[in-house]
């Protein structure tokens, strides 16, 4: 009988004592908060950051893709990836360019938390690639203008950072 109270008893606890197939439920994982408030905040910091990387691209490839540790202050991800390799060509090819890209038609293809990706045009009209000799090295048909798919992203109190950039393959909106 004193069991049969005892087992009564503890009855009512048996909810509070986890049984050997509970599972520990995890915390809900905090979402970021949004690096940006809207769309026009998002385009004004991808169209700063692009400038900044085509600023910093261009004086290193002037340079002939020496110190090409510098993109790193404006790329990251595959952008910096790309971009390092694009400067051992320079270096191995014992070229540089003259003059500056340009851009224009930056459109935003999609925002989220931290990142923004937009389409862009880049204008390389202005830029010639030249030998050690300086003689040009561009193709009598190379593009003047080119569409882009680029990324940028950033964390709060960050710089905003190209981290992709490809050349689009769809339509040619640029020419």
């Amino acid at each position: 009988m004193a069991v049969a109270i005892a087992a009564l008893l503890l009855a009512p606890l048996g909810g509070c004592v986890p049984s050997p197939e509970a599972q520990p439920t995890q915390s809900p994982i905090p979402h970021a908060t949004p690096l940006f408030s809207s769309d026009k905040e998002a385009l004004a910091a991808a169209t700063k950051a692009y400038a900044a990387y085509l600023k910093v691209s261009d004086e290193i490839a002037h340079d002939g893709g020496a110190h090409s540790e510098r993109i790193k202050k404006v790329a990251t991800g595959e952008a910096l990836k790309d971009a390092l390799r694009g400067f051992a060509e320079y270096r191995d090819s014992k070229a540089h360019s003259v003059g500056a890209r340009h851009f224009d038609h930056v459109r935003i293809q999609a925002v989220d938390a931290m990142t923004v990706t937009f389409y862009v045009c880049d204008d390389v009209s202005d830029v010639e690639v030249l030998d050690e000799s300086g003689k040009s090295l561009v193709s009598s048909d190379r593009p003047s203008r080119s569409a882009f798919v680029v990324s940028a992203s950033g964390a709060k109190n960050a710089e905003v950072m190209i981290s992709s950039r490809d050349k689009w393959e769809g339509k040619n909106e640029c020419n």
